[in-house]
């Protein structure tokens, strides 16, 4: 975040923000968790800044030069998925926000988050069995607010099985100020035209959020016993449904079964009620038919 000196004039505490001014004395200024204190007059100013043309994406690719162009270039075609973070995510002591790597099991690689709802999101993210590859810090957006040349860098680019590409913003709704709703506004019509979606996300609803941070203690594959696995599969397939304590008794010791049955779980072979219910050994077990498809 920013502070204010005594005489107004914002001081950063981190070096690379996610969206900046070139004129932060006035107006929509923003550091990489936020907007700056703002004054009246400069909500007033935000709130009817004109946005006009975003000039340029810019991007870097796993390997080789930067790639920078305006909105004609063809950036659905760009694998942004693969993309190198392209710009720093700060890490220091006394952060109050806290940063990390999440190693994701859908692409077999980490993704940085910078705090605890940007890690949640990235949970979900690899829980979605239809993602198929994500970025943190995907590319960076040059863009006029109010006649002042402006940036924004999301926080994530989603790349679906059916190869749509999908840009997301993560910020609480209590977190977004006027200037975040001209930027995370300007991105999104940026995003329309070149073909992707955006969409800007808070916090996971609380029972799905439990239920995902346990499930993703088992998402790798390491952990997944296949005879194990398969008669777990075979026995939910005759039975309809079981509930998860007496599946792992008819399989086996359940500390030798359970872990199996998790991963099987976070991967949707096996299904359970996760969003208003915890887990529990009470948590209904079924057969996911589109698993595979």
């Amino acid at each position: 975040m920013a502070a204010q000196t005594p005489h107004g004039e914002p001081q950063f505490t981190e070096n690379q923000p996610r969206h900046t001014r070139r004129d932060l004395t006035r107006g929509v200024g923003c550091t990489v968790r936020g907007v700056l204190s703002f004054n009246v007059e400069s909500m007033q100013a935000a709130a009817a800044a004109p946005v006009r043309v975003v000039e340029r994406i810019t991007y870097l690719p796993a390997e080789g030069e930067p790639v920078s162009a305006g909105l004609g270039f063809d950036w659905d075609a760009q694998p942004l998925e693969v993309a190198s973070p392209i710009r720093r995510i700060a890490s220091y002591k006394g952060q109050k926000n806290y940063a990390g790597l999440w190693w994701c099991a859908t692409t077999n690689r980490h993704v940085a988050y910078e705090s605890w709802v940007e890690r949640d999101f990235v949970i979900s993210a690899d829980h979605d069995r239809a993602v198929v590859g994500m970025a943190a810090q995907p590319f960076r957006l040059d863009f006029v607010i109010d006649g002042e040349a402006c940036s924004h860098v999301p926080d994530f680019f989603l790349r679906y099985d059916d190869g749509r590409g999908d840009v997301v913003d993560v910020r609480p709704d209590a977190l977004i100020g006027p200037g975040d709703r001209v930027v995370f506004g300007e991105t999104a019509r940026v995003c329309e035209q070149v073909g992707w979606s955006y969409r800007r996300v808070g916090e996971l609803p609380p029972v799905r959020l439990s239920n995902l941070r346990w499930l993703a203690g088992y998402r790798h594959r390491r952990v997944l016993d296949v005879d194990v696995g398969r008669e777990l599969v075979t026995m939910v397939r005759g039975s309809g449904q079981v509930s998860i304590g007496e599946l792992a008794s008819r399989v086996g010791h359940p500390v030798a079964v359970l872990p199996s049955l998790f991963h099987l779980l976070w991967t949707h072979a096996l299904q359970t009620r996760l969003d208003d219910l915890l887990l529990s050994t009470e948590s209904m077990v079924t057969e996911n038919l589109c698993h595979g498809r």
